[in-house]
């Protein structure tokens, strides 16, 4: 279920990436990392820290909840 989270994270940092109209080298060195890192976020080859995520919501104009919204909370067993 993870993975599936992290997935999502990335399809909404791509699509408000691109709605706020920043390329991945721009929004990279806007929040301090290279556009390759920002690529393996939103294919969720990598996943991002707290900080990061906060980084990014600042940067692109929306509360870090943007990202998590609607998702399952899922409980650990």
């Amino acid at each position: 279920m993870i993975e599936g989270i992290d997935r999502l994270v990335g399809q909404r940092l791509r699509a408000r990436r691109r709605l706020m109209d920043f390329t991945q080298a721009e929004l990279g060195a806007r929040v301090g990392v290279s556009f390759q890192q920002i690529q393996k976020y939103e294919c969720a080859s990598q996943r991002m820290s707290v900080a990061m995520l906060c980084r990014l919501a600042q940067v692109l104009e929306v509360e870090p909840q943007y990202f998590l919204s609607s998702l399952e909370v899922v409980e650990a067993a």
